[in-house]
């Protein structure tokens, strides 16, 4: 009689020590009665009838998930890899545990298609240039189709785009050209500035023969300036015709 009262209070035991389950504040339970279900209970104590009813755990917490590298062929036929990292969390326990086997699984693989798919369309230099853009897109198809699975992605982020040696080399070289193109047409703009100023001082000077004269003064007095070397100059007789004049007179 004592054995048998003794096993059951250990039954007893083992029966609420697998009833009496606890779950986090970040945590929730889907519960199935008889295989069909039931609620979703959490956090805090929930008590379970073993062998009646099945308790999954499901976390609601962010989930980073590293996309691993990608094939990619851009719409202008160049060949990258491109990796990336989702931001994702369950906001309905319900669905991704019903309606998908393993939602992580299910995530993970439903973004590197869609991160195939939404980068193929674009050609490399918005694929270099317009990262944020391409962020957007590709979470704005992964949240559509992962809302039936009760997941929302919040963020996407575009890690590294990797380029053969070939490519690098052919971005250099277009690089350069785009400089040296840039180089040259801020040198003609310069040319074109100052031969506009040089024709309205030309202008400006023919209007008095004086203003002609001071300038050539001006010159050789700039010239003069080095004492290092000797310099010849021809005397224009505009500038002695006026002496030549007092002297006769």
């Amino acid at each position: 009689m004592i054995n048998f009262i003794l096993g059951a209070i250990v039954l007893v035991i083992i029966l609420l020590a697998l009833s009496i389950k606890i779950l986090r504040e970040y945590e929730r339970a889907v519960v199935f009665f008889l295989g069909r279900f039931q609620r979703v209970f959490g956090p805090g104590l929930i008590v379970i009838i073993p062998g009646v009813q099945q308790m999954v755990r499901v976390d609601l917490r962010i989930v980073v998930l590293d996309v691993p590298p990608q094939d990619i062929i851009t719409r202008d036929n160049v060949s990258v890899k491109v990796n990336a990292v989702i931001y994702f969390r369950v906001v309905d326990p319900r669905n991704a545990i019903i309606q998908v086997a393993n939602f992580l699984e299910a995530t993970s693989q439903l973004a590197q298609t869609t991160l195939r798919s939404v980068l193929g369309k674009h050609e490399l230099d918005a694929l270099l240039a317009e990262r944020e853009k391409l962020n957007v897109d590709i979470q704005t198809v992964l949240d559509s189709q992962t809302d039936a699975w009760g997941i929302k992605v919040s963020n996407v982020e575009i890690k590294h785009v990797d380029l053969n040696e070939s490519m690098v080399r052919a971005i250099a070289r277009q690089a350069e050209a785009e400089s040296e193109r840039r180089a040259k047409v801020i040198h003609a703009e310069g040319e074109l500035q100052a031969s506009e100023k040089l024709l309205q001082a030309a202008n400006m000077l023919s209007q008095r023969t004086e203003a002609m004269q001071l300038r050539y003064l001006q010159t050789l007095t700039q010239i003069a300036g080095d004492k290092a070397s000797t310099i010849v100059f021809p005397l224009p007789m505009d500038l002695l015709s006026p002496l030549l004049g007092k002297a006769k007179g």
